[in-house]
């Protein structure tokens, strides 16, 4: 007999004959986690959907970094609602966590809830999570399926998952050029377009720390804000480490606005890398000079990188591809006329790597 389910992410009431398959399920978790934003940040965005053995659909997601989980958020509106979890179906976006941080464990809760099914897409790379929160839920009698929207659920987290696998954050570096050229000789003039400038704010305002070169500081006086087309600066900015063994900015004045950039003296990037990793950063963005480009570049410390290219002509330092062979083209954007984007992940940084290793 038919039956209305009510999905409170939208408000909207629907006629439904038949449960929801293990995609459909996953799915709605996913535009759940999708709410989360970087005020979740150094924790993943992470989204919960209860399927009540009524047909019932609740939602939940991770809202805030020391909030409730996704899916005891779910469960605070059961609770409220005063429906009854016991025996329902659970689609979660990445393995529940089994430790206590700053919130209890959610495997704790779901088997307080008696549901009888949790679906996940697959082990949470967290050594304190992997593979033990699905031990726990299994002991408990509550069945585990696994490899649930897998390839979506990556991409959600990729930096995070990613992040948490190298135990160092995720690295991208951006450059921009000309035809020819990556540095044009005595000539300030920009090489991108202004749409492709702006395009590159999506970049800063996705990262949890631009890194940058004191030489890059003193030379292009760059401001390092995340700023949209009117050129107002938002609110939210990513921090900002500017590696230098010496605290001169030269002539360069526009860094003093930034509401939080610093020195950074360290020349040993693999564990200035692992510092910011300890502070919270898990996507970091490189955006400075062919010098620390190719420090980084050489010590395979590189995971994905955004060139941003026009179709002029400059003089200047030259720009060899060849120093790209360990990446692989995933995808061309065309910017406007005369410029392109052209995003690049390292070999061993693909999905299948992630799963494999």
């Amino acid at each position: 007999m038919p039956f209305f389910i009510f999905a409170p992410y939208i408000g909207t009431e629907y006629l439904r004959t038949m449960a929801l398959d293990d995609l459909a399920l996953m799915t709605l978790a996913l535009g759940a986690a999708e709410r989360g934003t970087r005020s979740v940040r150094p924790n993943p965005r992470v989204g919960c959907v209860f399927e009540l053995q009524d047909g019932t659909l609740i939602e939940g997601h991770h809202a805030i970094c020391g909030g409730a989980h996704a899916e005891r958020a779910a469960l605070e509106k059961i609770h409220k609602s005063n429906l009854n979890p016991k025996g329902a179906r659970v689609a979660v976006t990445l393995e529940p966590c089994s430790h206590k941080g700053k919130t209890p464990p959610c495997v704790d809760a779901l088997i307080e809830a008696g549901v009888k099914e949790v679906l996940v897409p697959f082990l949470d790379p967290n050594p304190l999570v992997s593979g033990r929160g699905i031990a726990r839920l299994e002991a408990a009698g509550i069945s585990v399926k696994q490899g649930v929207a897998a390839s979506k659920c990556f991409a959600l987290n990729r930096e995070w998952l990613w992040s948490k696998k190298l135990g160092r954050p995720f690295v991208t570096l951006k450059i921009a050029t000309s035809k020819n050229a990556i540095a044009v000789a005595d000539d300030r003039r920009w090489i991108t377009s202004p749409a492709a400038r702006q395009h590159a704010m999506s970049l800063r305002a996705r990262v949890d720390l631009l890194l940058s070169s004191g030489e890059t500081v003193r030379v292009d006086d760059p401001a390092l804000t995340v700023r949209d087309e009117l050129g107002n600066v938002a609110v939210d900015q990513p921090q900002v480490w500017i590696f230098s063994q010496k605290q001169d900015l030269g002539s360069s004045k526009k860094i003093l606005s930034h509401p939080q950039w610093k020195w950074h003296h360290s020349v040993d990037l693999r564990a200035s890398l692992e510092s910011m990793t300890s502070q919270g950063f898990f996507d970091v963005m490189l955006e400075c000079g062919p010098t620390l480009s190719k420090a980084f570049l050489d010590s395979s410390l590189v995971d994905e990188l955004w060139h941003y290219q026009s179709d002029d002509e400059l003089s200047g330092m030259s720009f060899d591809m060849k120093e790209l062979s360990n990446f692989e083209l995933v995808e061309r954007v065309r910017i406007d006329e005369k410029n392109n984007l052209y995003k690049y992940t390292h070999k061993k940084r693909n999905e299948e790597n992630f799963f494999k290793n």
